[in-house]
Order: C-alpha cells, then structure tokens, then sequence
C-alpha cells in the first residue's frame, strides 16, 4: 500500500497545469492612417445638445485668438493680503478662531 502522503502529492501534481500558454498580446492601441488634408482638430469642438426633444448636433471652431484660459474680469488683479483685526476674530466661531494664524504669514501654494 503506498503512504498517503504520497497519494497527496500526486493528486496536487495532477491538478495542476501542464504548461501555461499565455494569450498572444494585443496593442492596447489602434493605429490608423490620417488624413493629411484635414482641418487640425483643436479648432473645432463638436457639441451634442437637445432642441425640441431631438438631438442637434454642431461643430464650434474656435479661433486661435481665443486659445488660453479666459478668466472673469478682476480675477488677475493682484490685491495685497491684510491681517484679520481682533473685533473680526472675536465675531469667529471656537473652531475658526483655533485656524486663525494671528501674527504669522502662511503661504499657501497649489
């Protein structure tokens, strides 16, 4: 009679995998041609919007004057930073007092 160790062993190696075949890999991309006479698509934006319960659909194209970021107006103005005054702080509430940096400059970045 053969030890049931042995028998255990066997009857791991048989449920395991022969080999492992990998699946063969796929580009996680499409690369396609390009049309060499079109129009740069960062001037154009298409838009989806519904009108009269249908969708309508649209191709905004924006000039290169408009390129950056368009601010309100006042927003770029550069205002100079005052320390809260002792009657402002006693109006705050326990917590916001606690956050209050009274005689000191906090620089805040990001």
């Amino acid at each position: 009679m053969i030890a049931p160790p042995v028998i255990r062993a066997a009857l791991r190696r048989a449920a395991t995998p022969i080999a492992f075949r990998p699946v063969a890999a796929k580009a996680p991309f499409h690369i396609s041609a390009r049309n060499q006479n079109a129009e740069p698509i960062g001037r154009q934006v298409p838009v989806t919007h519904f009108q009269s319960g249908s969708v309508a659909h649209e191709v905004l194209k924006v000039s290169d004057a408009a390129a950056g970021p368009v601010n309100p107006p006042g927003h770029d103005d550069e205002k100079a930073a005052m320390p809260l005054s002792k009657d402002i702080t006693a109006q705050l509430t326990p917590t916001m007092t606690k956050f209050t940096l009274h005689g000191k400059v906090a620089l805040v970045t990001g």
